[in-house]
């Protein structure tokens, strides 16, 4: 895989941090996770990565710290994205550097069309639920069927909705596009209604009327289309997705079939493996600034 020689510690943290460290598994980078002593909690996006409980207000657990800091190439803070993007300027500049990334600043960086798109004539502007994109025209909302599931309803452009008008038999003067959002609303509301999900999935697949089955976790492995890409892998009776994008030559391998590790469970392994000798791990656990926790065998 092609991170396969990258090492990474990864501070335990909320959501972005682990889910930074599971990508960088999913393809291949060694990961450890430095944990606190005496705690434990599960953690779903730790598969595939080793734990090691530090008590890091210890001076001496520190020093173990840097010193593992010395031999990896990521150090993933809670909250820090943008690691690779380092790492591939670091084979220029033999430098590291410091990302510093917030949440709110990435969600928002994602959303960037909607922001640079404020000012678009006749998109936004109304209150909300009542413009274009937002709900507030009837070929661009969500239509509940007959078996109380949902469809998903994008037909923005004019070629699309053409195609939507053909699928459903009706005329444009039945269904004008630009005209009548909150008539043609109840009029598709109707409609959608007199049939279930499946019956329409079945009327609208290979067509570009951009009408699509609103899935649930339950159902999204079972969906044709993410069958035939094998976008998901079922794991103990869930559906859980693969690394994404798909490199054609090294591609990512989900870590979900991989047990995660309780917490500070591959504390001596780790230390080990950074070249910590039995004599000085045996005296960082007794001291109590490692903890290594043992799986039940019951």
């Amino acid at each position: 895989m092609p991170l396969r020689k990258i090492k990474v510690l990864e501070l335990a943290g909320l959501a972005p941090a682990p889910f930074c460290g599971m990508i960088l598994a999913d393809f291949g980078a060694s990961v450890v996770r430095v944990d606190k002593t005496g705690v434990s909690y599960p953690d779903v996006l730790a598969a595939g990565k080793k734990s090691i409980s530090l008590n890091l207000k210890d001076r001496k657990a520190v020093e173990i710290f840097k010193k593992m800091c010395d031999q990896s190439d990521v150090i993933i803070d809670p909250f820090r994205k943008g690691i690779l993007l380092a790492l591939y300027e670091r084979t220029e500049s033999k430098l590291g550097q410091v990302i510093d990334a917030s949440m709110v600043e990435g969600a928002a960086y994602v959303g960037s069309w909607l922001f640079r798109s404020q000012n678009i004539p006749g998109l936004w502007g109304k209150p909300r639920g009542k413009n274009i994109l937002d709900s507030g025209t009837h070929f661009y909302d969500t239509y509940e069927t007959s078996d109380g599931k949902f469809l998903a309803v994008g037909a923005l452009e004019p070629h699309f909705y053409a195609i939507l008008l053909q699928k459903l038999g009706m005329r444009d003067e039945e269904l004008p596009q630009f005209e009548n959002f909150l008539e043609n609303k109840k009029k598709l509301t109707k409609i959608f209604r007199s049939k279930t999900q499946e019956e329409w999935t079945e009327i609208f697949d290979g067509s570009d009327a951009c009408v699509t089955p609103v899935l649930t976790p339950k159902n999204v492995y079972q969906y044709a289309h993410n069958k035939e890409r094998q976008s998901f892998s079922l794991e103990n009776k869930t559906a859980v997705p693969k690394p994404s994008p798909r490199l054609s030559r090294t591609p990512g391998q989900s870590s979900v079939r991989l047990q995660s590790p309780l917490t500070g469970e591959n504390s001596r392994e780790v230390l080990l493996n950074y070249g910590f000798d039995e004599r000085e791990i045996n005296e960082f656990i007794q001291s109590g600034i490692v903890q290594q926790l043992h799986r039940s065998k019951l």
